[in-house]
């Protein structure tokens, strides 16, 4: 991808939780349309749980509903959830099909390429650790610059159920940023926090907010030390846990755990919240998007919050 300007403008949304049983759904993705809007991005990661998990129903609809509102719209890129993959194999096989053919997509099919690196075989079963797709990267080059290798390398990863991102995924990460003998910053995408980040709210060594526990799935640091080993990764950004918004720093790692995009599903303040007995005395948020800015000269980065009433308070810079 070339950018002209500057520097680059992502914004991360992440847990929309689309679902049949909203009715109110085109209300409030219009409303996300209209903050994309006045964040002007140059690409929209969308960091997974974009619709909920539905073994009877495919979530095709859904999908084409989020991209009237929002994917037609921009470019845009996409990293499985944990509810996103908790569907029938055949399903999943269809999203993962009609992302790959999107033309405003930056999504890249991967999982017979990473079974083969693997060994293991490519067929798909209901298992969702098993699936190796949607684990890409995007190679962003500054017409400015008139540089030949990338500004900046940005990776989104399948962080799956519970076995978190491959191994192999990641040895393939670290091989990219070998390729240019490790000179290019990098961020990455994903939607499961890390074993690191709980570590760091354990420790109260965060800035921001924490109302719930980190949902890291089983990695218990094993995901850090395979990110530091790609030797470039400057920052990482993941959703998964609604009722987050914080960031970290881990050996020059900057973690970032965003906050629930829309006021579906819990963690939100919205009327769903208020008749869903299991969430009562649980603290709400507002809901928001993440602002991330790209140097295309240089390899700091620009982080903030950004909610409908104005910035949120997460806001910093990584270098």
């Amino acid at each position: 991808m070339y950018v002209d300007r500057d520097d680059l403008r992502i914004v991360q949304i992440t847990d929309l939780h689309l679902a049949y049983r909203y009715f109110l759904k085109d209300f409030h993705l219009a409303r996300l349309r209209r903050m994309l809007h006045a964040a002007r991005p140059d690409i929209v990661v969308n960091t997974g749980d974009l619709f909920c998990s539905r073994k009877r129903k495919s979530p095709m609809p859904l999908m084409r509903l989020y991209m009237k509102y929002i994917g037609a719209e921009w470019p845009w890129a996409f990293s499985w959830g944990n509810h996103d993959l908790e569907i029938r194999a055949d399903f999943r096989s269809e999203v993962d099909e009609f992302l790959d053919s999107c033309p405003r997509t930056l999504y890249a099919k991967s999982h017979e390429f990473f079974c083969g690196r693997s060994g293991e075989t490519a067929m798909q079963s209901d298992d969702p650790d098993g699936f190796l797709g949607g684990n890409y990267a995007v190679e962003i080059f500054s017409r400015k610059t008139g540089r030949t290798k990338p500004s900046w390398l940005v990776f989104v990863f399948n962080s799956r159920c519970d076995d978190h991102v491959s191994p192999v995924v990641l040895e393939w990460s670290r091989e990219l940023c070998a390729r240019y003998d490790y000179s290019v910053p990098a961020v990455c995408f994903m939607h499961r926090p890390t074993g690191v980040m709980a570590k760091c709210v354990d420790r109260g060594d965060i800035n921001g907010i924490v109302y719930e526990r980190v949902g890291c799935a089983r990695d218990t640091g094993e995901l850090h030390a395979m990110l530091s080993a790609m030797r470039t990764v400057k920052c990482c950004f993941v959703g998964h846990d609604h009722s987050n918004n914080f960031h970290c720093t881990v050996d020059g790692i900057n973690y970032v755990s965003a906050r629930k995009s829309l006021s579906l599903s819990y963690g939100m303040e919205s009327c769903e919240n208020l008749v869903r007995g299991k969430n009562r005395g649980r603290p709400h948020l507002r809901w928001g998007v993440t602002l991330i800015s790209l140097s295309m000269s240089s390899s700091v980065a620009e982080i903030g919050t950004m909610l409908e009433t104005g910035p949120g308070p997460v806001s910093f810079r990584a270098f």
